[in-house]
């Protein structure tokens, strides 16, 4: 792992007047090496000093993949690297975007708007519940087995909130002989296992599985709690950044695109006709009476990025274009520029009903 103080120097040290406590620090960053440079390489290239300072303490000040500016610098490096010419940190106000105040987007490029949310709809749920449930067991190994399709609300309300309710419902039922502990979660089509450790030679097995058709069901919302800062005059773009290990179907790209493409059907063909619903319910930063489906009208795309390596040609990457949108993004870009990098290009161009 690479220190604060190794990732300091790398950006600052051929500059005058920058030395500080980073110079020093041993620390280590709980961020992949690979990453680091990409980051290193865009913070590189900004001239402004105090502008490349910020963005440094932004990433040491929690050096981990928790930190949602690593993906956001990480996303701002790539559009850079395939020459796209890119304004960070767009002021937009409120009467331009459908939040009661004004905000700064993420970017902004080709006159697209866009903002950065990392991506990992509901399974990272699964492994944050997973180890908070394991504090609560040091003499077994937790596996959490069954149907992984719930949105990360629910596991957050009904599983990572709730972790003493289960850990007693787990101890309630009756051991095997080898000690180990199984609840079934039927209604929520989990299995949640404790392995006796002393008795599992290390060994422990658990069989998951995710229908895509019903992930996307369970998260088509999931966007529409940041829906307030989509834009109302010009397209706007969400990007999602994402590493393999979120998914469980990442290693097949054909599954990756129609994972993406069922979640983003259902936003695109489903939540624009929601004019029964309003946004405020969902996102309370929303202005009142926009529906959720004049907000699903508002996004243009969406545009799923793989930040695990730096691809070259084929990117690992998948954009979805909204056929109902209000503000469409031109063809030269989408499919245009990104087609020219290998990305998947999707407009639903014969299957929008």
């Amino acid at each position: 792992m690479m220190t604060i103080s190794e990732f300091y120097k790398l950006i600052f040290e051929n500059q005058e007047g920058t030395n500080n406590e980073y110079e020093k620090n041993q620390d280590k960053m709980l961020i992949e090496e690979t990453f680091l440079h990409q980051i290193v390489g865009y913070l590189k290239g900004i001239k402004n000093v105090e502008e490349q300072k910020k963005n440094f303490v932004d990433i040491v000040k929690k050096p981990s993949m928790d930190n949602g500016k690593v993906y956001e610098f990480l996303v701002y490096a790539w559009l850079r690297k395939n020459g796209f010419k890119i304004e960070e940190q767009v002021y937009i106000k409120q009467e331009e975007c459908l939040k009661k105040n004004d905000y700064y987007a993420d970017g902004c490029f080709e006159d697209i708007i866009f903002d950065v949310k990392k991506f990992g709809i509901g399974f990272p749920s699964y492994e944050i519940f997973k180890n908070k449930l394991q504090e609560e067991f040091p003499d077994h190994f937790i596996t959490i087995g069954g149907r992984k399709n719930l949105d990360s609300t629910t596991m957050g309300i009904e599983f990572i909130s709730k972790v003493p309710k289960w850990k007693n419902k787990l101890l309630e039922t009756r051991p095997t002989p080898l000690g180990d502990y199984m609840l079934e979660v039927p209604e929520y089509g989990i299995t949640i296992r404790a392995h006796n450790k002393k008795h599992s030679n290390g060994i422990y097995t658990s069989i998951s599985e995710v229908d895509v058709t019903q992930w996307a069901e369970e998260n088509e919302l999931y966007f529409f709690r940041h829906a307030s800062q989509f834009c109302i005059h010009k397209p706007y773009m969400i990007i999602c950044p994402f590493v393999p290990k979120d998914f469980h179907f990442s290693s097949d790209d054909t599954y990756m695109y129609y994972a993406f493409r069922y979640l983003c059907r259902r936003m695109f063909m489903n939540l624009t006709k929601k004019e029964n619903l309003l946004l405020r319910n969902y996102d309370g930063h929303a202005k009142d009476q926009i529906t959720l489906g004049a907000a699903a009208r508002k996004l243009s795309a969406v545009m799923f990025l793989d930040i695990s390596d730096e691809w070259e040609y084929p990117c690992r990457c998948w954009v979805y274009k909204n056929p109902n949108a209000d503000f469409p993004i031109l063809n030269y870009v989408v499919p245009g520029r990104f087609q020219t990098l290998g990305a998947y290009i999707d407009d639903f161009q014969h299957d929008n009903y």
